[in-house]
């Protein structure tokens, strides 16, 4: 077998429901998973030391993709470029407000598991637009999992707010039958009610969006 299929999985972009439709399509055998690397985490091997992690991790890369057909996870984007443009490359994207509202919610309503963003929060309790304040939030895309990346080299780039047509979209590009059902709902008590109070707040949504506008422009870019 030949990896046919490099899917980047953005947290909180409806990857995790989306891993499970990957293995029905190619089998649960022909599927690799890539979620080691933690480049949300300031503090993971990747991002303390991105090219000694690399070539150390070289092996272990070749040995996780050996005989699979896809591989899907917490990677940046051109952690795979070795695989050439043989390789479908498919994402899927969420409005970074949203995103970063998901997220936010999310760690709050998770238990601590050493990710060290995560615990920063925790510790010194910060808001939602604290939160949106740091680096790692703010440039999520563009700092992080697309850094430098062109977007052109993409076969498929799907919006989370149409899920059911994005699926059909793109089981007609991999000729395969995609079947996905929604999992991984947001634990946080009470999240669809606090996320409408925040939507509706025009001053809190006016300044994600300042905060957020190099992402909102990448986002818009890539979707276009």
């Amino acid at each position: 077998m030949k990896l046919e299929l490099i899917s980047v999985h953005v947290p909180k972009c409806a990857g995790s429901s989306f891993r499970e439709t990957l293995e029905r399509a190619y089998s649960t055998d022909a599927v690799a998973f890539d979620y080691g690397d933690r480049p949300v985490d300031p503090c993971s091997p990747g991002n303390l030391d991105p090219v000694g992690y690399v070539d150390r991790q070289w092996p272990t890369i070749e040995a996780n993709i050996q005989n699979k057909l896809a591989v899907h996870g917490h990677f940046r984007a051109s952690k795979y470029d070795f695989a050439g443009d043989s390789c479908a490359r498919i994402t899927f994207l969420r409005h970074p407000v949203d995103r970063l509202i998901s997220h936010y919610y999310f760690w709050l309503s998770l238990p601590r598991h050493g990710h060290s963003l995560q615990d920063y929060l925790l510790d010194h309790e910060l808001t939602l637009i604290q939160f949106a304040q740091l680096p790692y939030m703010q440039y999520f895309y563009t700092g992080l999992f697309f850094q430098g990346v062109d977007m052109k080299r993409f076969d498929f780039i799907g919006r989370c707010d149409a899920m059911p047509t994005e699926i059909e979209r793109l089981g007609t590009l991999l000729g395969r039958r995609l079947e996905m059902r929604h999992t991984n709902i947001n634990s946080y008590a009470g999240y669809q009610e606090v996320r409408r109070h925040t939507i509706d707040d025009a001053s809190t949504l006016s300044t994600l969006k300042s905060l957020l506008a190099d992402d909102i422009r990448f986002y818009e870019r890539a979707l276009s």
